[in-house]
């Protein structure tokens, strides 16, 4: 007959030495990003009937559990996704904040320069120096047009690396957990009362980082899979099988950029306008919101100031008596879209300048007519001039990057709050696997004793049955 006594402690000492590995497992991956904490949960083994009664028979590792909240962990990943949406956004929203508002760069003081010009044209009308000037100047309103919209593109450029970098991610991503479901599957013990924890851990991990990209919410499946949808309903992991996400040319402005989820089957949806949270919602949202508009605007200025100065131009007589009707200062190309980028000075000849309104000398009436361009209501149905328009849309600008800047206060505080939610139940303490681990240690020495006092108790035996 075994001993008991034997088992007993050989049952105490392979539990602490589970409890010891779990903790060097813990402070293994301290520093392991989405790690939770794991525990050796022990349950006393089954006695065995003895007629005097139940004898224990020591201890056993029932499961190695982690210390884990899904609902603090959804508020990890819900908080990730609202961050990274509003920092993509307010680092945008500050450049274009910064492009648009900056002295240097605006449309204000090169608007200035053209009306200057020209007003000092209309005291001297016959002067070619004056008209010199005025052809420079409209020249660098024509560049400034030209810069500002290289800038906006270059702008749209980093909004279509971002969603392009972002979907190739978020693909590797998606494929990863598919292959992480079926592994965590297809583990023996099943995915709940045996759970593999470092796997699930792993999975949670990878669903967050999905969260960095696009808001996502995930429902358990009988088997421990994990479904992940975005919050328009979309999914994007069902089980073992993953959507695609693409990007495709946007059909609305040059240069902008869609988002697209396609199916096995081919079948594509449109998600741009519904996706929320992460850096693709970021800057799809800036593109939407702040920068298209800021195109438009900057296109309907061009088009609109240049037809309007071609129009009183070509209407009048150059400083030869002649009348300028095949004569514009700019070029603008046809049609509103695009006019930012084209606009450009198409007179050369400065006695050209159509300024008076008849061939006589001294007449500046055309020059004034073009002076009063600026004052003119061409601009938002017919409310505003050239530039209340553009300051209007600088302060439109300016209030969203403000409330950007709030917004991404607000998400990195709640973020942070919820890392350390999460960090208080599942995070490791490193005082206190130290002390978890000294603890076990003296467990297991304790119980080294009682296997040497039963091999102390046989050995006296064998004496005793010797002599």
């Amino acid at each position: 007959m075994p001993d008991p006594v034997l088992g007993i402690g050989v049952s105490g000492l392979l539990a602490s030495q589970q409890q010891m590995a779990t903790t060097a497992h813990n402070v293994s991956n301290v520093n392991t990003p989405g790690y939770s904490r794991q525990s050796a949960e022990l349950v006393t083994a089954e006695p065995d009937f003895k007629g005097y009664g139940y004898q224990g028979r020591g201890t056993q590792v029932e499961t190695i559990s982690r210390s884990y909240s899904r609902f603090l962990t959804q508020q990890v990943q819900s908080n990730t996704a609202g961050n990274e949406a509003a920092q993509e956004y307010e680092r945008m929203a500050v450049q274009l904040d910064n492009v648009l508002a900056n002295p240097s760069t605006g449309m204000v003081p090169a608007l200035e320069r053209f009306t200057g010009s020209l007003q000092d044209l209309s005291t001297d009308p016959t002067s070619e120096s004056a008209r010199q000037v005025v052809l420079a100047s409209a020249d660098g309103l024509a560049e400034r047009f030209n810069g500002l919209d290289v800038r906006l593109e270059e702008l749209q450029d980093q909004v279509n690396i971002t969603v392009k970098d972002g979907a190739r991610e978020l693909n590797a991503l998606t494929s990863s957990l598919t292959q992480l479901n079926e592994e965590i599957a297809s583990r023996p013990g099943g995915p709940f009362s045996k759970p593999p924890n470092d796997l699930l851990d792993k999975r949670d991990e990878i669903v967050r980082q999905i969260s960095e990209l696009v808001d996502v919410t995930t429902l358990v499946q009988s088997d421990g899979t994990f479904n992940v949808y975005m919050t328009n309903g979309q999914a994007l992991v069902l089980g073992t099988y993953a959507s695609t996400i693409n990007t495709v040319p946007g059909e609305v402005y040059p240069g902008t950029i869609r988002l697209v989820v396609e199916d096995n089957y081919g079948n594509s949806v449109d998600i741009s306008d519904t996706v929320r949270g992460g850096k693709l919602s970021g800057a799809m949202a800036f593109q939407s919101e702040m920068l298209t508009p800021a195109e438009f605007a900057l296109d309907a200025m061009a088009y609109n100031l240049a037809n309007a100065y071609n129009a009183v131009q070509t209407s009048g007589y150059d400083l030869d008596g002649n009348q300028a009707a095949r004569s514009p200062i700019f070029y603008i190309g046809s049609g509103q879209m695009g006019a930012a980028k084209r606009i450009s000075l198409s007179m050369t000849d400065p006695r050209a300048l159509a300024v008076a309104t008849e061939p006589a000398p001294g007449n500046n009436k055309n020059v004034l007519a073009m002076i009063e361009i600026k004052d003119q209501k061409m601009f938002d149905g017919g409310k505003a001039d050239v530039n209340v328009f553009y300051e209007t849309l600088v302060a439109d600008v300016g209030g969203k990057t403000r409330e950007a800047q709030i917004d991404r206060d607000a998400k990195q505080t709640l973020l942070r709050q919820a890392i350390e939610s999460r960090e208080t139940l599942a995070g490791v303490n490193l005082d206190e696997e130290a002390a978890n681990l000294l603890r076990f240690q003296q467990a297991y020495a304790a119980t080294a004793q009682v296997i040497s006092a039963s091999d102390q108790a046989f050995q006296e035996l064998l004496q005793a049955v010797r002599r």
